[in-house]
């Protein structure tokens, strides 16, 4: 209740598992803090909600990104990570910052190039196979591929 609330975005998914009546009486708290301080006169402009669950994320994503980079000292561990279809793209550009070793940055720039082209190729393979009888011929990278591009792009929903 001190931060005023949630974001918009964690509000709505805490209706979501919240019960009618717990978003109620959550509400009903946050309403009755906004008109004391509007009853008040209280300054709003200088008002702002820290979302306490946002400013978690932000503390824990720095976290596992250290822990990425720190893991990426290990060739085994490389070797494993360009297998797999890496960081999205504002991961990518925050990582750069926790990286103090410029060979892990080479490596991770080189892997991000490879793995949007994988990406890429399997979307341009995917509109190719769009018809049948093709399309009977998809592999599940390709279905998975739009799917996959938005990650590369944005970020999984939510992040």
């Amino acid at each position: 209740m001190k931060s005023r609330g949630f974001c918009n975005y964690h509000f709505w998914e805490f209706e979501k598992i919240s019960s009618h009546y717990g978003s109620a009486e959550v509400s009903i708290e946050l309403i009755e803090q906004l008109i004391t301080i509007l009853r008040t006169n209280e300054d709003c402009r200088n008002r702002h909600i820290t979302c306490l669950v946002c400013s978690d994320l932000k503390q824990k994503e720095s976290s596992y990104l250290n822990g990425l980079a720190c893991l990426l000292k290990d060739d085994n561990n490389r070797k494993k990570y360009a297998e797999g279809w890496g960081l999205c793209y504002p991961h990518l550009l925050k990582i750069l910052n926790h990286i103090k070793d410029a060979s892990i940055t080479k490596f991770l720039l080189k892997t991000e190039l490879e793995q949007l082209k994988r990406v890429k190729s399997h979307a341009m393979e995917l509109l190719r196979k769009k018809e049948p009888p093709l399309r009977w011929e998809q592999t599940d990278d390709e279905k998975g591929s739009y799917f996959r591009a938005i990650e590369k792009l944005v970020g999984r929903r939510g992040t």
